[in-house]
């Protein structure tokens, strides 16, 4: 049954707005209620669109084409998979066979997904070869190479071609990828092919397809085979096509006698070549034309095929585009698109009734499929309707609701109408007249859900409550009021106002939102917290105390203003004069709470006393969970499709050790919730690698834990009132996994391992992992002890004995959920399960102590700390009669009685442990314990001020610890009020499931593995970046989710088009839409994504650093035709370690570059530009330094290998092999050394950077995996552009991949040599970064030495800091176990934004291709510069800019704040003292830049105070180029460049080293971009002018100036500049116009600025002011003024004057850099800041200059002296 595309909407709808109000919840019910109102506005979600494609116009058969005489008459003999006279050629594949095969041209098919773009170019292919087998010349050799850019489509290719040439062995083709097996050691080819294809026949010997199930001889499998006799189709992808180009033995396929025949070259989704991906394959394509060059057919053909090239209208660009890449003639008329039927409604076709298609729905579902289709195309070929929906879908995608009211206007409904457009979509994307055909509409549905963007809140005069960002709202009396964002406690829901104290444009202080990049305080409303210090719980402390480091956690009260936001100290008056309203109610006290975790955190809340990580958190919704909600509905919803199932063997079924396969999956004697559900089938899009391989672990997990929740519920609840013992439940559990296949999804191999797992997610319960959302927080079931025979007695005067036994209860309750108690035989507390908490905890009754490995709580606290057991026994003793004094007093007696007369002698309940380290400490013995579930009806008791639930109740006292309020009875059913929780455990079955990671980052085995099992269904959950994204079939697929916007349109249509291929039904895309500016772009208008408007691709081939890599290409696979030696030998021949007689290659090929061989210069020319060539100074043979000189890159990557044998080599002399623990690390340093040595030779060559690495183009270095178990290590590749690693991969980062964290210890050294090194500066005041005045330093240069700057915007004295370049990459540490995912991401250093160094060192190339233009906006002038090789810079200054400390011997880095005294340990696990270096991470890249000089226009209002201008109109101007060019916001970037005269210009840059085009773009059509710039923030986006938000401005990029960036200043700045003319035409749009130089009369009708200057300013002698200033300014014009000022009034009695002063305003602070009081008269320098307060200055009563090229000293001279 397919998905209806309502009910699946509403449960997705249902299922998020559920999830948001769970997390949207505070104690002010008020809030609560409003929030959760907006959340149900339909805001978050849009669709279901409806998408489809119209039939495509037929052309004529193949048989029709031979009959012509077009095509070869072997065409018939081919066989019946070709459909020779059966089927007709679509037009476009008619027009693709007649430009090849009759013009001989190259083509350009650009067709859409599903068009047959394959045929197109198999055809002409298959035509040449079967005419040569009809002239009897068909002998082997390539004749055509399918290029493909990924294996997927490759093997895709390879089953089309298997099913095709299935009947004619004449034909033979190859795959030859990574996944291509080699013969065996002692096989021959011809034995190695047997082998392979009888194993094929195994494998494959239940494949669906008949024709897929045996071997063909024709198919070639063996390496080896392929080699000795060339197939005639050669398939592979680029990277491969690299090896193959370098490798000696396959010299046959280029240049033998194999080769004579080459005619084709097919590259496949060729959109994807674009940028530097596009530019790599351009080179490599012309070396392989160089290869090939004397045995290329007279009719070379070159075919490019693409779903999503670019749209009709764009044949020329696509021409050029091609031509480019391949190096070869293309033409407009060489583009094929395709054509689609307009159909028209027969002349009997008839208007069928609403109801009818329900009816026809239902009465067809009892037929087989092909019945079922037949039937359904006989009734709709003639449906009037269907005509009508063509019509209205016609390439414009609709909502489903808008649609329906087209098609259906005579139903009885809204809902009536939807529903019979459902069921008529559901049938036409079923019906066809065959299998073969196309379904009569093939359709899509499309749905979009967004992020929440936070809680913000307006508390006075009433509450609004906002879920996007506002900083101000307007009131009903029209005023404007502050807009608080909110936090939460996530264990008590106490509310935080979240913000930092800022300063007012007023003066003093206002609470404002901080940046996502700062550090946000959080407050506490009307809370009775003095400063005095406040107590937690110190069983929470004790529990962190190995993880964060306690202050003294005093709080500080304010007076805080909700109707401006003003922010006092409490201490001051209480004063409601700082602002317009004389409401008292306005002024509040507020709280600050201090920072209380390692980092800055706040970790403790004081209203509830917990203590944890994260505890306090800002409503923002984070990814994974929300996505994971949205994944799970979505998987929920596809319908089943059970697996075939086989027999189980022991090997491949530990469930046959326990039950029958037929009981385990016996339908008929097992409940509805537990029936098989298997088959479904999801795969997921992510951007990020990194999101797509944690989201595969997390989504697992997370879906998991809800299986095994709902299993654990429906045990306990069959238990009944008895309850159920823990190892009872344990075993029920385990068993109903299996009758459920859970173990399936589990991969559990044993019957131990079942009863770990199960074991593992009970204890979790019993312990209480998750505090609000377990099922005993949800208020599902009660653990309690088992009761004693009698009842206790008293355990304090006054309490009955069932109250003294609940008092023991709620005792041990508060040490189960910390989980000091045993665990079960096969369940271990330091698995990685129970993490955070997996460490073993126990108690005693005095005396904490907590380390990494074991936690001992103190059942009595230490004297001046309180926890939850004091707490409560406090509060019942005052409940008892006690005073608060002899509550405290008692409290601490009774605890120490209980602990030690009642514990010890309990042992029922209690277990004693003992060792000597730690002495003899106690857990609660879990045997004693059982689980109840909590019927609806039952009796629990709630808090009526907090609403804690607890199962029992003590004198009405609640046990949250800080809480007064007092218990009342309810049910269990009205406790549990998270309906989406309730959701999740009440309403589901239990269905299995398996996800796994789909990225680059796994070996290619490992991918093609997981991608089979995908395929079969074994896998039901695929994370994926962009490796399933292109023509990849992966079988009957119903739905597909992306879990961001992708950057192109192109990406969205091939993710979404994965969906629906093999399925008789619409397919299903979900879409989630992050808080980015992209993503909520798109989200604001879907349809413009779904529609597909797809541009031409933009290519440049002039990038030098990349010829520069296929130029070591072509030299290293001449060396190895040369001296194969080094090549066949692996690593260990090219680095000859240990073999001091022979030379590394290095050595080797640097002597025979010495020789300046002819034949080597020749074939570089062939292959290269001349051009190219004289950028890399080929003739002068420069090219020998950079590859194997001193630093060259062979160089590098040879002693860097070297280097980390021979220290793993030394690691083993320092071992003690006698000792049993070091003989291990022995043979584990042996196997990784044998691992190195072992690594093939183009592997190691293109990781370390020496030859192209695919999809890295430049830059990239590893984290090297040092672990002892290299079948894991060997499953992933971890490879980044060194502008990512430096963040990824800065030690102590964590990387996921394939299921398991990876973290990073040390930066790699090599041997004698050292880290580029560079000196740079930032700006303490304005935190502004500068690049290095000087050039590469030692890593050991003391910054203490380095030169003095100061900062040419604020003039303060800059601090020197250093970076180093880590071009040797990373590694984790020989000893390190990986770690399973968790709960959250691994933490990554982000790294700050690019920098602009310079456009020094650019070649004579470069300097040729740059640009100058003048751009006339409404009378404006804007100058533009593009260039090519600006030189840029990034950097990443550690956790809170704090740096790294790293070892320039070993490497070792860490965090300052972790630093400890004494050696630290290498890599290998040695000891090293070398004193660590405080550095941070760097890397210089050159790429295209723009620069842009705008005319000087300052926005002056008061809203956009403390705003960064220049940011904001570049980030608009960027998110403009985006829109309009259709360029990828990842594919370009920008920043803010302060020249050292302090004026400013704006630097684009494409974010791909060497360049890729979009600069030069965006120089050519920048007046359109501005356009576009303008409506990007026009308002749509919902935030307020004031602020920014991720729908216009902010993206996750440019994080650290969100709080700067303002939308309406970079709207009036951009609508000034393209539509205001000027008062006066700027000469220069440097030069800044003369502000305000007229006489005193001029001012009088200004505004009074009121100044009075204070007592403590201390005035100077005018000459002395003035030479102070010259001495301190580095601006030259400006020094140029002062001097002239100097020779003026040095003879001069002038007044005094005052420096370093402020002159406070309402817009507030202006700073000049000198001024005269008495004469009003103030002089301002040349920066930007200092010009804009100039002009707000100039607005009032003062003489105001800048001190510009303009300036006039006479003038000011004479001001000052009339009023002395």
């Amino acid at each position: 049954m397919a998905m209806n595309p309502r009910e699946t909407t509403e449960k997705i709808r249902t299922d998020y707005e559920n999830y948001l109000c769970s997390i949207l919840t505070v104690r002010d019910a008020e809030i609560t209620r409003k929030a959760h109102a907006s959340v149900h506005t339909d805001r978050f979600v849009k669709g279901p669109y409806l998408e489809t494609t119209l039939p495509f116009v037929n052309g004529k058969s193949l048989k029709e084409l031979v009959d012509e005489g077009l095509l070869s008459q072997e065409f018939a003999h081919v066989g019946g998979a070709l459909h020779y006279d059966d089927w007709k050629l679509r037009c476009h594949q008619e027009i693709a066979l007649r430009k090849c095969v009759q013009e001989g041209r190259n083509i350009i098919v650009s067709t859409g997904t599903g068009s047959g773009k394959t045929e197109c170019y198999l055809y002409p292919i298959l035509d040449s070869l079967l005419k040569e087998k009809e002239k009897g010349t068909l002998g082997p050799g390539v004749r055509a190479l399918l290029l493909f850019p990924m294996n997927a489509l490759a093997n895709d290719q390879q089953k089309k071609l298997h099913k095709l040439l299935h009947d004619y062995p004449d034909i033979t083709f190859g795959r030859y990828t990574g996944e291509t097996p080699h013969k065996g050691e002692k096989e021959t080819s011809a034995e190695a092919e047997a082998r392979l294809h009888s194993q094929y026949n195994n494998e494959h010997l239940h494949d669906a397809d008949p024709l897929l199930r045996t071997s063909i001889p024709n198919e070639v499998m063996c390496r080896e085979t392929m080699i000795e006799n060339p197939p005639h189709i050669l398939l592979t992808n680029y990277a491969m096509l690299e090896y193959l180009l370098l490798q000696p033995d396959t010299a046959p396929f280029f240049d033998t006698e194999f080769a004579f025949r080459w005619q084709f070259l097919v590259l496949d989704e060729a959109h994807t070549y674009k940028g530097a991906t596009g530019t790599e394959i351009a080179f490599l394509l012309r070396r392989l034309k160089e290869r090939i060059r004397g045995y290329m057919h007279n009719n070379f053909r070159c075919i490019a095929t693409s779903a999503t090239l670019g749209s009709s209208d764009a044949q020329e660009g696509l021409a050029q585009f091609a031509s480019k890449l391949f190096g070869e003639p293309f033409f407009a008329e060489d583009v094929v698109t395709s054509k689609r039927i307009h159909p028209e409604a027969p002349e009997d076709a008839k208007l069928y009734r609403p109801e009818f298609y329900h009816e026809l729905n239902e009465e067809t579902r009892s037929l087989t499929e092909s019945e079922r289709n037949s039937r359904l195309y006989e009734v709709l070929i003639r449906d009037r309707r269907l005509y009508r929906l063509y019509a209205a879908l016609e390439g414009i995608p609709q909502r489903l609701e808008d649609v329906a009211n087209v098609i259906f206007p005579d139903a009885g409904n809204k809902k009536e109408a939807e529903a019979a457009l459902i069921d008529m979509v559901e049938m036409a994307a079923a019906a066809k007249p065959t299998p073969e055909n196309a379904a009569l509409l093939p359709a899509r549905y499309h749905l979009f859900l967004k992020a929440l963007e936070g809680l913000f809140v307006q508390l006075y005069p009433n509450k609004q409550v906002f879920l996007d960002r506002h900083e101000q709202s307007s009131g009903q009396d029209g005023q404007r009021y502050p807009v608080f964002e909110l936090a939460n406690c996530q264990n008590c829901g106490q509310e935080y106002l979240v913000g930092r104290q800022k300063d007012s444009p007023t003066g003093g202080k206002v609470l404002a939102h901080s940046s996502d990049m700062e550090q946000p305080e959080f407050y506490l409303i009307n809370q009775d917290f003095g400063e005095e210090e406040v107590l937690f719980d110190s069983d929470d402390e004790t529990d962190v105390a190995a993880h964060y480091k306690n202050k003294k956690n005093k709080m500080e009260k304010y007076h805080l203003c909700l109707a401006c936001g003003s922010i006092t100290p409490f201490s001051n008056a209480r004063s409601g004069d700082c602002c317009t309203s004389a409401d008292p109610m306005k002024i509040v006290t507020v709280v600050r709470i201090p920072f209380t975790g390692r980092g800055q955190d706040v970790n403790c809340c004081p209203c509830c006393g917990t203590t944890r990580h994260g505890l306090i958190r800002r409503f923002l919704t984070a990814n994974q969970p929300a996505t994971f909600t949205i994944a799970k509905s979505l998987y929920d919803a596809i319908p089943p499709r059970p697996l075939e199932r086989t027999t189980p063997t022991i090997q491949n079924s530990a469930d046959a050790l326990f039950a029958s396969w037929a009981a385990m999956f016996d339908t008929e004697s097992v409940p509805e919730e537990t029936q098989d559900e298997t088959g479904r089938k999801l795969l997921i899009f992510s951007d990020n690698r990194q999101e797509a391989a944690f989201f595969a672990g997390y989504f697992e997990k997370k879906y998991r834990q809800i299986m095994w929740r709902r299993l654990i519920l429906n045990a306990v609840r069959r238990a009944g009132d008895r309850g159920i013992a823990i190892d009872s439940l344990i075993q029920e559990v385990e068993q109903e996994a299996r009758r459920c296949s859970l173990y399936q999804a589990e991969a559990a191999s044993d019957a131990y391992q079942q009863r770990k797992i199960a074991g593992s997610y009970v204890m979790s319960e019993f312990i209480d992992m998750d505090v609000s959302t377990g099922l005993e927080g949800l208020g599902y079931l009660m653990f309690s002890p088992n009761a004693p025979d009698a009842q206790p007695q008293s355990l304090i005067p006054g309490l009955t004995g069932l109250e003294s036994w609940n008092l023991l209860r709620y005792l041990m309750d508060t040490l189960r959920q910390k989980g000091a108690c045993s665990f079960p035989d096969k369940v271990s507390p330091v698995d990685d399960f129970f993490a955070p908490r997996n460490r073993i905890y126990s108690f005693r009754s005095e005396g904490s102590q907590s380390s990494s490995a074991e936690v001992v709580l103190a059942f009595c606290p230490a004297e001046g700390r309180i926890n939850k057991r004091a707490a409560f026994l406090q509060k019942l003793l005052q409940k008892l009669g006690r005073s608060e004094v002899e509550a405290q007093q008692q409290t601490t007696q009774f605890l120490s009685d209980i602990a030690g007369k009642f514990v010890p002698h309990i042992t029922k309940l209690f277990s004693g442990v003992s060792d000597r380290r730690l002495g003899y400490r106690y857990q609660l013995d879990y045997h004693a314990w059982k689980v109840t579930y909590l019927k609806e009806e039952d009796l629990v008791y709630r808090c009526q001020k907090c609403g804690k639930i607890t199962s029992y109740n003590i004198r009405g006292c609640c046990p949250e610890m800080k809480c007064s309020g007092t218990l009342e009875k309810i049910t269990a059913g009205q406790a549990r009020t998270n309906v989406y929780y309730r959701h999740l455990l009440e309403k589901g079955k239990i269905i299995p499931m398996e996800a796994r990671e789909h990225t680059a980052q796994l070996s290619a085995q490992t991918a093609a593995q997981y991608q089979r099992e995908f395929e079969e269904g074994k896998i039901n959950v695929l994370s994926c970046s962009t490796t399933f994204e292109m023509g990849v079939d992966v079988g009957e697929l119903e739905a597909t989710f992306l879990r961001n916007i992708p950057p192109e349109t192109a990406n969205y249509i091939q993710r979404a088009g994965r969906a629906g291929r093999r399925t008789s039904s619409a397919a299903f895309s979900v879409t989630f839409a992050r808080r980015v500016s992209h993503d909520m772009t798109f989200f604001q208008t879907p349809e413009k994504i779904i529609a597909g408007n797809i541009r031409v691709p933009s290519l440049e081939i002039s990038n030098e650093k990349i010829a520069e890599r296929h130029l070591n290409s072509i030299v290293i696979s001449w060396f190895f035709k040369k001296q194969r030696q080094y090549f066949d030998g692996n690593v260990r021949a090219i680095i000859a370690v240990g073999d001091a007689d022979t030379p590394n290659m290095a050595q080797a090929l640097h002597d025979l570059l010495q020789t300046h061989p002819r034949d080597l210069l020749e074939e570089i020319h062939r292959a290269l530009s001349p051009e190219i060539c004289e950028q890399l100074g080929v003739d002068h043979w420069k090219f020998i330094e950079q590859l194997t000189g001193a630093a060259g890159s062979l160089t590098k990557a040879v002693q860097e290998r070297a280097g980390d044998i021979q220290s793993l080599q030394k690691f083993q002399m320092q071992l003690d092999t006698s000792k049993k623990a070091d003989q291990s690390q022995y043979n584990n340093a042996g196997r990784l050394i044998r691992t190195l040595e072992r690594e093939r030779a183009i592997n190691f060559l293109s990781s370390h950077g020496v030859l192209p690495k695919y999809g890295f183009p430049v830059d990239s270095v590893n984290l090297n995996i040092l672990y002892q178990d290299t079948k894991i290590a060997g499953s992933i590749d971890l490879t980044r552009d060194l502008k990512i690693a430096i963040s990824e991969f800065a030690p102590p980062a964590s990387v996921v991949a394939n299921g398991r964290v990876w973290t990073s210890y040390a930066i790699n050294t090599v041997p004698n040599q050292s880290w580029p090194t560079y000196v740079y500066y930032t700006c303490p005041e304005c935190k502004r970064i500068f690049p290095p005045v000087r050039g590469m330093v030692n890593a050991t240069f003391r910054v203490e030495d380095a030169e003095a700057c100061d900062c040419p915007s604020c003039g303060v004295r800059m601090k020197a800091r250093k970076f180093i370049i880590p071009q040797f990459g990373f590694s984790t540490k020989i000893d390190d176990q990986p770690r399973l995912v968790g709960d959250s991401r691994p933490k990554t250093y982000y790294a700050t934004q690019t920098q602009f160094w310079g456009l020094e060192g650019r070649t004579e190339r470069q300097l040729a291709e740059a640009q100058e233009r003048d751009v006339l906006l409404a009378g404006k002038k804007i100058s533009l510069v593009y260039s090519p090789g600006g030189q840029l810079f990034v950097l990443n200054q550690g956790n809170k800019n704090r740096g790294f400390c790293t070892c320039p011997d070993c490497g070792y880095t860490i965090d300052p704040q972790d630093l400890r005294k004494g050696p630290h340990r290498t890599k290998f696990n040695r000891s090293c003292s070398t004193q660590l270096e405080h550095v941070s991470l760097g890397h210089r890249f050159s790429t295209d830049i723009l620069k842009i000089a705008l005319p000087l226009h300052y926005v002056r209002k008061s809203e956009y105070q403390d705003k960064d201008q220049a940011a904001s109109v570049l980030y608009a101007i960027l998110e403009g180029a985006s829109a309009a060019l259709d360029i990828s916001r990842e594919d370009i970037s920008g920043c803010v460049n302060y020249t050292t005269d302090g004026t400013q210009e704006l630097i684009l840059f494409d974010d791909t080293p060497g360049g890729a085009g979009f600069s030069k773009q965006i120089f050519e059509k920048f007046e359109q971009v501005i356009r576009e710039a303008i409506n990007q923030v026009s308002g749509a986006c919902g935030c307020s002018p004031e602020t920014s938000c991720y729908g216009c401005l902010r993206n996750y990029g440019n994080q650290m100036v969100h709080e700067f960036l303002s939308r309406g200043l970079a709207l009036d700045y951009l609508k000034w500049l393209a539509t205001t003319l000027p008062q006066r035409m700027p000469e220069d749009s440097a030069t800044l116009p003369e502000v305000h130089q007229k006489p005193v009369t001029d001012i009088l009708g200004r505004k009074k600025s009121g100044y009075c200057i204070g007592v403590a300013d201390v005035r100077e002698d005018c000459v002395a002011a003035l030479r102070e200033c010259l001495e301190g300014c580095k601006i030259s014009v400006c020094r140029q003024a002062y001097e002239t000022l100097l020779t003026l009034c040095e003879e001069k009695r002038l007044q005094t004057a005052l420096l370093d002063n402020k002159i406070p305003l309402p817009e507030g602070n202006v700073w000049p850099a000198i001024f005269w009081p008495d004469s009003q008269v103030a002089l301002f320098e040349t920066d930007a800041q200092s010009v804009t307060q100039c002009e707000i200055l100039s607005e009032y009563d003062w003489h105001c200059f800048v001190l510009n090229e303009q300036f006039k000293a006479e003038t000011v001279i004479k001001l000052i002296q009339e009023e002395s």
